[in-house]
């Protein structure tokens, strides 16, 4: 999981140049993929400098058992970026 802590980035659908989303500064993702134990679903290009945070799959798992409300607030934004891309 990738938390940005400075700049910009756009996530855009697999092979397509369509962009799904922009984010910055507080946003996140990567969530998707060690929620499901999936592949990931898009992919994420910096739109000028950034600066990342890093959550390896082990600490992120760690933290969802600790943090119960954290884990329903992150699960509720996949669940929203699930139903958004398949629209």
């Amino acid at each position: 999981m990738y938390i940005i802590a400075h700049g910009t980035v756009e996530v855009i659908r697999g092979d397509s140049k369509e962009v799904l989303a922009r984010l910055s500064d507080g946003d996140y993702f990567g969530e998707m993929a060690l929620l499901s134990d999936a592949p990931r679903n898009a992919t994420v290009r910096a739109v000028g400098p950034c600066t990342c945070l890093t959550l390896l799959r082990d600490q992120f798992q760690q933290l969802m058992v600790r943090e119960p409300v954290l884990r329903e607030r992150i699960e509720q934004v996949a669940a929203a970026r699930t139903a958004a891309r398949e629209q």
